[in-house]
């Protein structure tokens, strides 16, 4: 089979253009033409691209989770702040036991391991932790961290956290315990 390629701006005469093909030559040259596909260094391109952008997501993603898991977990205990109070206002509780049970708190949740309640500080005494959860699983926030809520004599509540490794991870409006004025003057 005889197959003329020709193009008559190429100003060659017809001859130079003539293809001599089998049957099968002409499938395999089809069939060639017909494949499409990447070659090696695009998808070593795109490979790259993949990696530098997880190489930026991971870390900020393991970010985020941390911090999360810090407000998470101060809004666990926030909720007790008000049974708590009105404990200590009404005078029904006398001992930590009785405290939590007011405060409505569990003593464990999904985002606290522990949660310490403890009974208020005397009138004008420094401000002391009342309400304190140990963050389960806190990551990138640091081993052993806290959250806890500070209680002065004077009825003022605080948020405070313990052992939290940077202040990004700390909500809004939290102090480290390095931060807090001393129990003992």
């Amino acid at each position: 089979m005889q197959i003329a390629l020709s193009n008559p701006e190429w100003n060659v005469p017809f001859q130079f253009f003539i293809l001599q093909t089998s049957g099968r030559n002409m499938k395999s040259a089809y069939y060639k033409q017909a494949q499409k596909g990447f070659t090696l260094i695009e998808l070593m391109i795109v490979v790259a691209i993949i990696g530098i952008l997880a190489a930026i997501a991971i870390p900020a993603y393991q970010d985020y989770v941390a911090k999360s898991k810090v407000a998470a977990a101060y809004a666990d205990i926030a909720g007790g702040k008000t049974g708590y109070e009105l404990a200590v206002v009404e005078g029904t509780a006398s001992d930590a036991a009785g405290y939590m049970t007011k405060s409505g708190l569990a003593a464990s949740t999904g985002n606290c391991s522990a949660i310490d309640v403890v009974a208020p500080s005397a009138v004008g005494a420094a401000t002391a932790a009342v309400i304190t959860c140990t963050i389960r699983n806190p990551g990138r926030a640091g081993p052993s961290s806290t959250i806890a809520l500070h209680r002065s004599g004077t009825g003022q509540y605080s948020c405070v956290t313990t052992a939290v490794a940077e202040e990004k991870y700390r909500p809004a409006g939290c102090t480290t315990a390095a931060s807090q004025p001393s129990a003992n003057p």
